[in-house]
C-alpha cells in the first residue's frame, strides 16, 4: 500500500505566459492584461517588461500608461484560465490519471503510487518543470503529504525546497504565513491584525477560539494541511472522444461491407450526439487493413449535425478512395469537431420533402466534391469602405454580423482593387462623360449618383469617395468613383471599383 502523496503546480504569470506563448514577441515588450470592474479600469496582470517598468497588479491603466507609455494591453477573459487549465489537466494524464483543477491558477496531482513510474519524487518534479518550461509556463512545484501542504508550499515555499518528506508538513509550513492556508482575505488581514501571520502561532491555540473568533473554515483548512482532517479532491475527468469502432471477424474486401460498416459506425455515433445533445462538424473513417496499411476519408459540415442519412450521404461521395486490398480488418469513426445542438437546429437539418436536400445538406454535399475552399457565404461586415464590407464564411451558423446589407445597390463582380481610370465630366459633381479603362473608350449613356462614402477614421486615413453607377452605349454597367472634393486646376482621379453585368 502506497502512502498518500499530492504534487502541487502554480503557475504565477498563467495568463501573460501563455500569451508570450501566442506571440514571442511580446517577450520583449511591456504589456499587460487589463479589467474593469465598478467601472474601473485597472491592470490584473502585467508581463515582465511591464512589471520592470513598475507597472503592478491592480494599478489603474491611466498610471500604468504614465510610467510605461509604450505599455500594449489585452483585454480580459473570463473563462481563458479555466480552459488553459483543463486543456493542461489533459495533458497531464502522463504523470497521473488524477488531477484536479486549483483555479485560478494551479493543479493539484495525486500521485500516489505514481512517482516510482518515473524514478521517484525528485526525477517527476524534475520533468514537470522542464516540460512546462519548454511550453513557455513559469512553474512552481511542491511535493507533500496532503493537498493543503503542497499547496502552501507552492506558492509561499523555498522555491528550490520543494518535496516535503513524509509526515514533515507541520515543520514545513510552519513558517507560512497564514494566507497559505487557502482563506479568505478578510479572515487572514483579522488574523495579522491581532499578530497571528505564521500558521506555526496557530497551530499551537485552542480549536475552539479559533473557531469562535474565525469561523470553522480556518480550523478545518489547518487540519486538512497538516493532515488530520480529511479532504476531498474533484478530479478532472478527460473529454471522451466521439469515436466508434467496428472490428471484422472475416476482412472486408467489397464496397457492400463498407457501407454496412459505416453505416453501423454512424448509427451509434448519431445516438451519442443525440444523447449528448451535440452535432458533429467533422468526422473521420479511418479503416485497418490486415497487411498493417491504413486509410481514411474525412467530410465537413457547415453546420453541426447528427442526420445519420446526411452522414451517409456525404462519406458515399468519398467511399470510392478506400482500396480494401487483401482486407479491412478495423473501422474506426471519430468525430474530432463537435458543437452543441438545439432541436431546432435539430429539426431545420432533418432533409425536406420528397428526400430533397436542405440548403446547409446541399452546401454540405458540394463542398464534399469541390472542396470546402470552394462552397462558402457572403455575409455583411460593419464596414462602409466596399472592400471591407463582405467576408466569406463557410458556417452556416455563422451569426456574428450585427451590421446590414447596404441599401443602394453593389456590383456582382467588385475587384479587389481598384483601378484607376481616365474620366471627364461636365461639371465636379457630375458623372463622367465617357471614361477609358485599359485603352478601351466608354461613352456613358446613363449614370446615377453620386453616393458619398467617407473613411473610417479609426482604421483609415484617406479622402472621400463619390460613387456612380454608370452605363456606356454597348450597355455594360460599372461602378466607378472620384477620389476627394473636387479642387479647382487640379484634375480629379478616378477609379473602377466594380462590373454590375
Amino acid at each position: 500500500m502506497f502512502p498518500r502523496r499530492f504534487a502541487s503546480l502554480y503557475f504565477p504569470n498563467l495568463l501573460t505566459d501563455w500569451l508570450v506563448r501566442r506571440d514571442p514577441a511580446l517577450a520583449e515588450k511591456p504589456f499587460a492584461i487589463c479589467r474593469t470592474a465598478r467601472g474601473r479600469r485597472f491592470v490584473f496582470a502585467p508581463g515582465r517588461c511591464a512589471l520592470e517598468s513598475g507597472v503592478l497588479p491592480g494599478m489603474s491603466v491611466a498610471d500604468a500608461r504614465a510610467l510605461e507609455p509604450e505599455l500594449e494591453l489585452f483585454a480580459y477573459e473570463e473563462d481563458r484560465a479555466d480552459k488553459l487549465l483543463a486543456s493542461m489537466a489533459d495533458w497531464s494524464i502522463r504523470y497521473t490519471p488524477l488531477v484536479s483543477l486549483s483555479p485560478p491558477d494551479g493543479l493539484v496531482f495525486d500521485i500516489t503510487g505514481c512517482a516510482h513510474l518515473l524514478g521517484g519524487e525528485w526525477p517527476m518534479l524534475q520533468d514537470i518543470r522542464a516540460r512546462f518550461g519548454r511550453f513557455g509556463y513559469d512553474i512552481r512545484v511542491a511535493m507533500a503529504d496532503t493537498p493543503g501542504a503542497a499547496w502552501a508550499f507552492s506558492r509561499y515555499g523555498r522555491r528550490g525546497d520543494a518535496i516535503i518528506p513524509p509526515g514533515g508538513q507541520k515543520d514545513a509550513i510552519g513558517p507560512l504565513p497564514a494566507a497559505a492556508l487557502r482563506l479568505d482575505e478578510d479572515v487572514v488581514l483579522r488574523l495579522n491584525r491581532l499578530g497571528l501571520k505564521s500558521i506555526r502561532q496557530l497551530i499551537g491555540l485552542p480549536r475552539a477560539s479559533l473557531t469562535r473568533r474565525f469561523g470553522r473554515e480556518l480550523c478545518r483548512r489547518l487540519d486538512q494541511a497538516l493532515g488530520e482532517a480529511g479532504e476531498s479532491l474533484l478530479f478532472h475527468r478527460p473529454e471522451e472522444p466521439y469515436m466508434e469502432r467496428l472490428p471484422c471477424l472475416e476482412p472486408v474486401i467489397h464496397r457492400a461491407g463498407i457501407d454496412v460498416a459505416l453505416q453501423d459506425l454512424a448509427r451509434r455515433l448519431c445516438q451519442r450526439l443525440s444523447r449528448e445533445k451535440r452535432g458533429l462538424r467533422r468526422a473521420c473513417l479511418a479503416v485497418h487493413r490486415v497487411d498493417g496499411r491504413s486509410q481514411s476519408v474525412e467530410i465537413g459540415t457547415g453546420r453541426p449535425t447528427r442526420s445519420e442519412a446526411h452522414i451517409l450521404r456525404l462519406f458515399s461521395e468519398k467511399l470510392g478512395q478506400i482500396a480494401p486490398g487483401f482486407g479491412i480488418e478495423l473501422f474506426v469513426l471519430t468525430a474530432p469537431h463537435t458543437e452543441e445542438m438545439t432541436a431546432e437546429q435539430d429539426g431545420f437539418l432533418e432533409s425536406g420533402h420528397g428526400g430533397k436536400d436542405t440548403l446547409p445538406e446541399l452546401a454540405d454535399r458540394l463542398a464534399t466534391r469541390l472542396g470546402r475552399s470552394n462552397v462558402y457565404r457572403l455575409l455583411p461586415r460593419e464596414s462602409h469602405i466596399p472592400e471591407r464590407a463582405v467576408r466569406r464564411t463557410s458556417s452556416f451558423d455563422d451569426t456574428a454580423c450585427c451590421a446590414p446589407w447596404p441599401a443602394n445597390p453593389r456590383p456582382l463582380h467588385l475587384l479587389r482593387r481598384p483601378e484607376p481610370i481616365e474620366a471627364t465630366a461636365p461639371v465636379p459633381d457630375y458623372p463622367p462623360m465617357l471614361f477609358r479603362h485599359k485603352g478601351a473608350l466608354h461613352r456613358v449613356r446613363r449614370a446615377d449618383g453620386p453616393e458619398r462614402i467617407e473613411p473610417e477614421w479609426w482604421r483609415f486615413r484617406g479622402p472621400a469617395r463619390d460613387y456612380f453607377r454608370v452605363e456606356d452605349e454597348s450597355g455594360q454597367r460599372y461602378w466607378v468613383y472620384r477620389s476627394g472634393a473636387y479642387r479647382p486646376g487640379e484634375s480629379a482621379n478616378w477609379f473602377l471599383h466594380g462590373y454590375f453585368s
